[in-house]
């Protein structure tokens, strides 16, 4: 298999085209160029043109947080623009080929439906929705909703490796009451799940639109058991002081849970889990 990976350096990004390339030819798309957008997608196109891919994966997306004139053009040029561009290249290029997005849990911000808690998050169900455009012109599509993975090379400023950090330094940290969810998957898990649903979607009908499968770990954990998990890891306890700092506002309590995986696919290097939380015989999260 040929795997076209668009944003190959970011730690999702670097990972997939590594698990990929284990079994299959991989080329990563050339590294964005902030100067000049534009120029840098027509490059792109011509690249994956030249290579013929039987899958692209956009890993790589803008990571602006804000609602600001800048956010909104980087936000819709990722998570919008580009997918539809590739989208439309393969229709015309490829058409035996299949794309690969990434969404997120935050589309479904304490909810079974959508509800974005950022701008970030309804960039990414907005295009999602353009691109049922294509799948229904007969390309095979598949959104893969991700939560918050993690890896032991993860320099991500995240939550964990927040915590692990002050553990490791011995320093106090200052938390919120820790009632809310994470659902925390381990990079290798995640990867694994990708190449599952690449399996999965070679039998799907376009007809139907885009395939959206879940990566969750179905047994998300409340932040104040984290804090806890952390410090017995560490083998000495995380000097949190729980409380100290309020929720963000519209925090999210619940981990998102109305997905399903891919076939036959579950955790099996996550660690971060509750393991109290009962799941179904899919592996998916019983209601």
């Amino acid at each position: 298999m040929k795997s076209y990976v668009i944003g190959g350096n970011g730690f999702l990004g670097r990972h997939v085209a590594a698990w990929l390339g284990k079994d299959g030819v991989v080329r990563k798309a050339p590294a964005y160029d902030d100067a000049d957008p534009v120029k840098w997608q027509a490059t792109v196109l011509e690249d994956m043109r030249q290579f013929a891919p039987d899958v692209v994966l956009i890993p790589g997306a803008s990571q602006a947080m804000g609602d600001d004139a800048k956010a909104i053009q980087a936000l819709v040029a990722s998570n919008c623009i580009l997918p539809c561009l590739v989208a439309q290249q393969l229709l015309e290029h490829s058409p035996d080929s299949t794309l690969v997005v990434f969404g997120t849990s935050w589309q479904f911000a304490d909810s079974e439906g959508f509800r974005p808690f950022n701008l970030y998050a309804a960039s990414k169900q907005a295009g999602q929705d353009l691109l049922t455009h294509y799948a229904l012109r007969g390309l095979k599509i598949l959104q893969l909703i991700m939560f918050d993975t993690y890896g032991e090379d993860d320099s991500r400023r995240k939550l964990l490796k927040i915590l692990q950090d002050a553990c490791a330094r011995g320093e106090e940290i200052g938390t919120t009451p820790g009632e809310q969810e994470i659902d925390l998957v381990h990079i290798d898990d995640a990867c694994a799940g990708i190449k599952s649903a690449i399996r999965e979607i070679q039998g799907w009908d376009a007809s139907q639109g885009v395939l959206v499968r879940g990566l969750g770990s179905g047994r998300p954990i409340r932040v104040k058991e984290l804090i806890s998990r952390v410090g017995e890891r560490a083998g000495k306890a995380l000097r949190a002081n729980i409380g100290e700092r309020p929720y963000r506002p519209r925090e999210v309590m619940q981990a998102y849970r109305n997905y399903r995986r891919p076939a036959g696919w579950k955790p099996e290097r996550t660690e971060f889990q509750d393991t109290s939380c009962p799941e179904d015989r899919d592996g998916n999260l019983a209601n």
